[in-house]
């Protein structure tokens, strides 16, 4: 049975949230659209339970897309992926909305509610919380209601309120158990404190029990993409020790716009950050390992300022170097690069940009998983069992 570390509720806000945020998608005459007492709009429980009834054996498959943004091209990709793909049951890995919180948060959340909402009662959707879910919300407010001495802030204005209630839930690091596999849902940026503590102990216990563990979380551990290293410093943390300590069956991220995946020290990190956000240039290339994929836009090199002082030319492709993990430069046209060091396929590059979504099929021991585009190209593939 799917557990959650978590309770529904239909608080006040809640009920408020409900009304505000979705009514207008449907019109006064459905008050359907109001849940139940005790379910929030998209809480993904009640249909998780009807997956278990479902599937009673340890073969299934779960899908990963983050990154969105509102992307015109979403729906598209979220009806391809339930036609074609068919999983039975999806993690984003955040940043769903331009800005969950502020004087704009709500009409965000009801466009979310309006390009996928019924894909997201169609089958389970599961939620992780990127920066983009609290952006807008104003300075004053606090990530936890742990200070009696201060004002409780409009509750619209709150993306991380705003997150949970959308959701159902009580926070926004949780545990999802299924079948042969448990989920680590991880709060943004990264766990401390008492999420860490949390953290800890649910990969003990999933470590213990022989389940696979998958960790889900917004910011990536590694990336060759566009994002810094004082934000992703691509080496070993205290939290990547526990992943590898308990043998972590994969970590999947978002947040940096690219498709990367690589293994380090045992472990498979994958961002997958495809849901159609523009693709991030792959700033930091030369950090790729050899066996490393990825796919992303072509970074871009300055000219050198000529002799009257003229700025950079920034629509130059920058030229791969050999320790940037490519197996030749781009050529001079061409936006975009995939690279699978892996596979040693030569390097390819478009115009435009593919919307992707991961894949996950589990099958007892064996895991496979694969990146596939919008247009069903799959990009890359890698099997592991224990």
């Amino acid at each position: 049975m799917a557990n959650q570390t978590f309770r529904p509720r239909l608080s006040l806000p809640s009920f408020v949230f409900v009304i505000t945020f979705l009514a207008p998608l449907f019109g006064a005459e459905t008050p359907r659209t109001i849940p139940p007492e005790g379910v929030a709009p998209f809480d993904p429980r009640p249909l998780m339970e009807k997956v278990e009834e479902q599937i009673q054996t340890d073969k299934y498959r779960f899908a990963v897309v983050g990154d969105v943004k509102h992307a015109s091209t979403f729906p598209p990709l979220v009806k391809f992926m339930d036609e074609e793909l068919k999983p039975d049951f999806v993690f984003s890995t955040g940043d769903m909305v331009r800005g969950g919180g502020g004087k704009d948060g709500a009409g965000n959340w009801a466009k979310f509610a309006k390009d996928s909402g019924a894909a997201m009662r169609e089958r389970p959707w599961w939620p992780v919380l990127g920066n983009h879910e609290l952006a807008g919300s104003p300075a004053h407010i606090s990530r936890h209601e742990d200070d009696p001495d201060e004002d409780d802030p409009p509750p619209e204005l709150d993306g991380l309120g705003n997150f949970e209630r959308f959701y159902g839930l009580e926070r926004e690091y949780y545990t999802v158990n299924f079948r042969n596999s448990v989920f680590l849902v991880l709060p943004y940026p990264m766990p401390k404190g008492e999420s860490k503590k949390w953290l800890k102990e649910e990969l003990k216990k999933a470590s213990a029990a022989g389940k696979h563990i998958f960790i889900l979380n917004h910011c990536p551990f590694y990336t060759v993409g566009g994002k810094s290293k004082r934000e992703i410093p691509n080496k070993e943390t205290d939290i990547t020790e526990l992943f590898r300590e308990y043998h972590v069956r994969a970590v999947l991220s978002g947040h940096d716009h690219i498709y990367y995946r690589t293994v380090r020290n045992g472990v498979p990190y994958v961002i997958a950050a495809g849901g159609g956000a523009t693709l991030y240039q792959g700033l930091r290339l030369s950090e790729a390992l050899c066996d490393d994929v990825y796919y992303c836009a072509i970074p871009l090199a300055k000219k050198p300022k000529d002799a009257k002082g003229q700025g950079a030319d920034k629509t130059t492709p920058a030229r791969a170097t050999k320790d940037q993990g490519t197996n030749k430069a781009p050529p001079a046209k061409g936006k975009y690069i995939f690279h699978n060091g892996a596979a040693g396929w030569p390097d390819r590059v478009t115009e435009k940009q593919d919307q992707f979504v991961v894949i996950v099929d589990v099958d007892g021991p064996k895991v496979t998983m694969a990146c596939v585009t919008a247009k069903g190209e799959k990009l890359d593939e890698m099997v592991w069992a224990r």
